[in-house]
């Protein structure tokens, strides 16, 4: 049975795209069989000529990637990357810990860091918080998609009443039968209390 930590990360990778770059094949053969209970789409490259293409051509949510591999390494294709996008959770698998490499990666923000040999519990990990970091990052883009809505809406409300309190005959704005906007010089028409109680019905206007 499953525990709940890998229900949560399977439901939080289900629409993910991984790019996955490995140059040993044994060891891709092995985490791909892994990594497909999380992802929806696994896209693999043995060097990072075929995974920069990989990227550049999908949609990639996470790329995991070894270092050292023929025609262009991992941190140059992380440079590369990076080039062109900022944000996206990159994941470094290698079996080197030198300063060098680590410092080279930091410059590149780089992630997180699985260092072979790992385990399967270090790679749900590493998944685990890097999920919800994308998780994390979409419900900021929706809260802020929202208050920009909102902002906007506010600002056409505005827009709207100081073109129809412009006008000096009365004047009346309504969207599906609902009155929206009244302008000064049709509220002088009612009393108080009337206009109060139209607009406080909320009743579709007859047609």
């Amino acid at each position: 049975e499953m525990s709940i930590e890998l229900k949560k990360l399977i439901k939080m990778s289900k629409n993910l795209h991984l790019l996955y770059v490995e140059d040993s094949a044994s060891i891709r053969v092995r985490m791909v069989h892994t990594l497909e209970r999380f992802f929806k789409n696994i896209y693999v490259a043995k060097d990072g000529v075929e995974g920069l293409a990989l990227f550049k051509e999908h949609d990639i949510d996470i790329v995991m990637s070894d270092i050292q591999m023929p025609n262009m390494d991992g941190l140059e294709m992380i440079k590369e990357i990076r080039s062109c996008n900022a944000t996206v959770p990159i994941i470094i698998t290698t079996a080197h810990s030198e300063a060098d490499y680590l410092m080279r990666s930091i410059r590149l923000k780089v992630d997180r860091y699985l260092i072979k040999p790992f385990t399967l519990e270090d790679v749900k990990e590493i998944f685990f918080d890097t999920t919800a970091l994308i998780s994390d990052r979409q419900k900021a883009k929706e809260l802020e998609f929202r208050e920009i809505q909102e902002k906007i809406n506010r600002q056409s409300e505005n827009f709207v009443n100081e073109i129809i309190n412009s006008y000096q005959y009365p004047c009346v704005v309504y969207t599906d039968n609902t009155i929206r906007y009244l302008n000064g010089a049709f509220k002088t028409l009612f009393e108080t209390n009337e206009l109060t109680e139209v607009l406080a019905s909320g009743e579709p206007l007859e047609t």
